[in-house]
């Protein structure tokens, strides 16, 4: 199975807010974050005019903000990439049960769901509050 990946990309003025006729009027750049046939925006908080927008290359062309877009998307892929990781890391717990097969999939489901959660909502919400989500799902199925 190949494991898809969030693809980044950057957008300028998708809203179109900018003037057509003000040479000062600017626009917001946004990542775009594509995953599993899903788009999900986040501001960068950077405003630019169309002059100081390449677009041909499809990001800003002052050379400060474009490395700081840049890290902040590195810093999206790092986070997916070490959840993928962790994730991988669970393991199988033994269970000297009759149901051990069947307790086995609910952990293997469980996982599932919480990454199958993240994958697609992550973006949309605060990290922090999510990861406090997992942690808690995580210790209520334990105590259970």
């Amino acid at each position: 199975m190949v494991t898809k990946f969030t693809e980044f990309s950057l957008r300028f003025d998708r809203k179109n807010q900018i003037e057509p006729n003000d040479s000062t009027s600017t626009g917001l750049i946004e990542i775009r974050m594509y995953f599993d046939g899903k788009a999900s925006y986040k501001s960068t908080g950077y405003r630019v005019t169309p002059d100081q927008w390449n677009k041909k290359k499809n990001v800003p062309k002052v050379d400060l903000m474009l490395r700081n877009i840049q890290t902040l998307i590195s810093e999206y892929q790092t986070f997916e990439s070490e959840f993928r990781a962790i994730h991988k890391k669970i393991p199988n717990i033994p269970y000297e049960v009759n149901c051990k097969n069947h307790v086995h999939e609910l952990v293997e489901n469980f996982c599932t769901m919480i990454t199958d959660l993240y994958l697609r909502y992550i973006y949309f919400t605060h990290a922090k509050e999510f990861l406090l989500t997992i942690i808690i799902f995580v210790l209520a199925f334990i105590i259970l």
